[in-house]
C-alpha cells in the first residue's frame, strides 16, 4: 500500500509540472517512443536535455556522454540531428569518445500485460491482465568509424522484462543496429540505419524483423530541424502456446514519415510529424493502411528536473474481417504519456513515466485501454 501511495504521489508531481508548461503553450507530445516507453525505457529526449544541461555549464565531458547516447538511441532522428551539431562544437575541444553505455533498472505496473503488441490478439483463458514487472534495458555502442563528414557506428540493446504473476508474458528483445551518417553540408544530412530484432515471450519465440531506413535531415538554424525518413520493416510472427495464430501476421511493412522540430524559448522544445505506413501481412486480416498524427513538448524545469509530456493519434484500417463482423476492421488508437526525470549525477538519473492507450476498434475483441507506470534509475557510462 505504501508504495502505491509513493508511485500516485510522484504522478501527481508530473501532472502537476506538465499542467504548469500547458498553461501557455500548445498541448504537443512525442512520436515514437517510441515505440516506445514499454519496450525501450529509456528515453533519447532526456539524454538531450542533460547534455545541454551540461554544456551549459561547461562540463562538455559529461555533455558529450549524453550527445552520443541520444544518436545510439535514436540514430536518424531530429533529436540525433541536435545532438550531433553540439559534438561537432565540443569535438573541436576535446577528442572524440567512441563509445557510450547505458544501464536502466526499475518497476512498472501494467494493466494489460497480455497486450504484447499492440494490436495482438488476447488470450481468452487468462483472466488477471494487469501485473507489476521488474524492468532491465541495457544499450551500448561503439563508433568505428568517425571523422568531419563520416561515422559509423555499431548499437546493441537488450531488454528483459519480469512479471510477479504472469510468467508466461515475460519479453526478451534483443537488438543489433548498424548506424551511418554523413554530412554532405551546414544544410544537408544523410542518415541510414540496419538493425536486427529478436524477441522472446514467456521464453518462448514471439518474432524476429530486420529493418533498413534511410533518412534526410535539413537544419534549418539553430534547433530547428526537418527530416523525412523512410523504412522498410520485415516482422516473422511465430506461433506459440498463448499467440496459436501469431504467424498470420507475418509480413513486410513501408513507411515514410516526416518531423518538424522547433525551440520554444531557452528551456523548450516542441516537434511536429506525420507517418503514413503500409502493411503486408500473410492473411487480408492483418495488412492494413495506417495514418499516424504526433507531437512532442519538452521542459528543461529548475532544480535539475526535465519533463516530456506526449501524445500520438493512429488509425489503422484493414483489409480484412474479425470475429462475426459485418465490415472491414478499423483501429483508432490514442496514446498520451508524461515523464520526469531528476538528475543527481553526471551517471546517475530517476526517471518517472506513466503512458496511456485507448484503443477504440469496429471489432469490439479488439478495443482495449492500457496504461503503465514506470519508475526507473538510470546509469550511464
Amino acid at each position: 500500500m505504501r508504495k502505491l501511495i509513493l508511485v500516485f504521489l510522484m504522478l501527481f508531481v508530473v501532472f502537476f509540472c506538465s499542467t504548469g508548461v500547458y498553461a501557455d503553450e500548445s498541448k504537443a507530445t512525442d512520436s515514437e517512443l517510441k515505440s516506445s516507453l514499454f519496450k525501450d525505457p529509456v528515453n533519447p529526449e532526456v539524454n538531450l536535455k542533460l547534455g545541454r544541461l551540461y554544456y551549459g555549464e561547461k562540463l562538455y565531458d559529461e555533455a558529450r556522454d549524453y550527445f552520443e547516447n541520444v544518436i545510439a538511441l535514436s540514430p536518424g532522428s531530429t533529436q540525433a540531428a541536435e545532438a550531433q551539431a553540439y559534438l561537432d562544437k565540443i569535438k573541436k575541444m576535446y577528442g572524440p569518445k567512441p563509445w557510450f553505455a547505458n544501464v536502466s533498472a526499475g518497476v512498472q505496473y501494467d494493466s494489460n500485460v497480455l497486450l504484447v503488441t499492440d494490436n495482438s490478439f488476447l488470450p481468452s483463458n487468462v483472466s488477471r491482465k494487469d501485473d507489476w514487472k521488474e524492468v532491465l534495458y541495457f544499450s551500448g555502442g561503439y563508433s568505428f568509424v568517425k571523422t568531419d563528414k563520416l561515422e559509423a557506428m555499431a548499437r546493441l540493446g537488450f531488454y528483459q522484462s519480469i512479471n510477479n504473476r504472469l510468467k508466461d508474458y515475460n519479453i526478451t528483445q534483443s537488438l543489433f543496429e548498424l548506424f551511418v551518417r554523413y554530412i554532405a553540408s551546414d544544410f544537408v544530412r544523410l542518415e541510414g540505419k540496419y538493425g536486427f530484432e529478436y524477441v522472446l515471450v514467456g521464453g518462448d519465440r514471439f518474432d524476429y524483423d530486420h529493418y533498413l531506413s534511410p533518412s534526410v535531415l535539413l537544419m534549418e538554424g539553430k534547433d530547428t530541424l526537418t527530416t523525412l525518413e523512410y523504412r522498410y520493416k520485415y516482422t516473422k510472427f511465430i506461433d506459440g502456446a498463448n499467440f496459436l495464430t501469431n504467424s498470420e501476421r507475418t509480413g513486410g511493412n513501408h513507411l515514410i514519415g516526416l518531423k518538424q522540430r522547433l525551440p520554444l524559448f531557452d528551456k523548450m522544445s516542441l516537434e511536429l510529424g506525420y507517418a503514413y505506413d503500409k502493411d503486408f501481412a500473410d492473411t487480408d486480416n492483418w495488412k492494413y493502411d495506417g495514418n499516424k498524427g504526433f507531437a512532442s513538448l519538452d521542459v528543461l524545469l529548475p532544480l535539475n528536473l526535465m519533463a516530456n509530456v506526449y501524445a500520438e493519434f493512429y488509425r489503422k484500417d484493414y483489409n480484412g474481417r474479425f470475429e462475426s463482423s459485418s465490415v472491414n476492421r478499423s483501429d483508432n488508437a490514442q496514446t498520451y504519456s508524461g515523464s520526469l526525470t531528476e538528475v543527481f549525477s553526471k551517471t546517475l538519473s530517476l526517471s518517472l513515466a506513466e503512458s496511456y492507450t485507448k484503443n477504440n476498434s469496429n471489432t469490439e475483441a479488439y478495443s482495449y485501454d492500457r496504461n503503465i507506470t514506470s519508475l526507473f534509475l538510470n546509469v550511464r557510462f
